[in-house]
This record gives C-alpha cells, sequence and structure tokens, in this order.
C-alpha cells in the first residue's frame, strides 16, 4: 500500500509541476551548535509577473525531504505561486545526512537544539532572501509541516538568530500540523 501511496504522490508531482520560474539557493547556515555549521539549500520559485514578490520559507518535518514530503510541499508551494508568493523549499536535514528521521529519534538531539538549529536556519535563509532583488524584503513567512511547524514558531518567538544574534521583524510564522487540514490565506479563510 505504501508503494502504491508513493507512486500516485510522485505521479501526481509530475503532472501537476507548478508553471513558475525556479532556481537552486544555496547558502552558509552558521548554526549554534557549531558542527551543525553547513552550506544548505533549497528550491527557490517565483511566481509569473514581476517582483518583488513575498516569500514562503518551506520547512520540512523531521525525516527530511522524503518524496512524500517532498511532494506535499510541493503541492504547497504551488498553491502560493499561483496567488503571487514566491516559495523556498529548505533542505536542512539533507546536506548534513541528518533525514530519516535521525534528528527526532536520537536522544542526543534534544528538541532544545533541533528548534535552535533549524530556527537559525530559517533565519539564515531570510537573510539570503533579502539579497535577492525579486524577493520583498520585509515578507519572508514560514510555514512548516510537524517537526517544521515547531521550528517556524519558535523562530516567530524569538526573532532571533542565536549565532548572529541579528535580530528581525521580518519573518512570520506560519504554522500547519499534520492533523490540519489546510493553512490560514491572507484572509484567515482555510487555504
Amino acid at each position: 500500500m505504501r508503494k502504491l501511496c508513493l507512486w500516485l504522490v510522485l505521479l501526481t508531482s509530475v503532472l501537476f509541476r507548478a508553471k513558475a520560474h525556479a532556481e537552486l539557493l544555496s547558502f552558509r547556515s552558521e548554526v549554534t551548535p557549531n558542527d551543525f555549521t553547513a552550506t544548505i539549500r533549497g528550491d527557490l520559485s517565483f511566481p509569473r509577473g514581476n517582483g518583488p514578490f513575498p516569500v514562503v520559507i518551506l520547512l520540512h518535518p523531521c525525516g527530511g525531504l522524503d518524496p512524500v514530503v517532498l511532494t506535499t510541499l510541493q503541492a504547497h508551494a504551488r498553491d502560493l505561486l499561483s496567488n503571487g508568493f514566491a516559495t523556498l523549499i529548505l533542505d536542512t536535514y539533507g546536506p548534513r545526512k541528518l533525514t530519516g528521521g535521525k534528528m527526532c529519534s536520537d536522544r542526543l538531539f534534544r528538541s532544545d537544539i533541533r528548534y535552535q538549529l533549524r530556527r537559525d536556519d530559517a533565519f539564515n535563509a531570510m537573510v539570503a532572501l533579502q539579497r535577492q532583488p525579486n524577493i520583498s524584503k520585509d515578507n519572508i513567512f514560514l510555514l512548516g509541516l510537524s517537526d517544521g511547524a515547531s521550528a517556524a514558531a519558535a523562530a516567530a518567538a524569538s526573532r532571533r538568530n542565536s549565532r548572529t544574534r541579528r535580530a528581525t521583524n521580518a519573518m512570520i510564522a506560519v504554522i500547519k500540523s499534520p492533523n490540519a487540514a489546510g493553512y490560514a490565506n491572507s484572509c484567515g479563510n482555510p487555504g
């Protein structure tokens, strides 16, 4: 059954690709603890038209960007692109070889360390996005699934990168738990 679901998800992602300009965004993410500092990347997509565009950083859950999660985030990205938002599907665990739920299942990675790492990644992504000429520098949002939602909430609550101590008012979290049917759009209506 799982294989059938995976094939359906992959087929859907091929058939319903967003018609948008996309590029790979890579940047150095200096985080606390320092041993997790790495170059991370994400797929940055832009809607049709002229920018600067507001952007939503999409954060994956504990397992990383496995095919099902990637397809889910791409579906959210398509919806956001069709509403004029740029999107960044950020891979924070892949470059660090922490996929497959390692960060959430290994007792060495306490939740406070995990959220600090992901919060710092989100702020570093924001700084990298603010360097992009077609991004609206004051309109950067977070959308997270499961563990990514917790990281988004941590980023919104702190408004500060723990390593650089750089504060911001530019980032707002949009939370999506695994049990939610949708997320609120700009009017507060289910999306």
